[in-house]
């Protein structure tokens, strides 16, 4: 089962960026980012379940 993301931050020019943003996230706590490259945003989960996208190439950061 995948669940959608509870954030999507934009202007994420890396996945080292989404990685600072998810660390910053506490409240609710942030398990599992996903940054894509195409779009430069980067979605917060709350679990390490995550939306599969098999067509854009996408980062899981843990």
């Amino acid at each position: 089962m995948s669940y959608s993301p509870f954030s999507t931050g934009f202007n994420a020019v890396s996945n080292n960026v989404c990685a600072f943003i998810s660390m910053r996230q506490t409240e609710p706590a942030c398990f599992n980012a996903q940054f894509d490259e195409a779009t430069q945003s980067c979605a917060l989960f709350n679990g390490f379940e995550h939306v599969k996208n098999l067509v854009m190439l996408t980062k899981q950061l843990l």
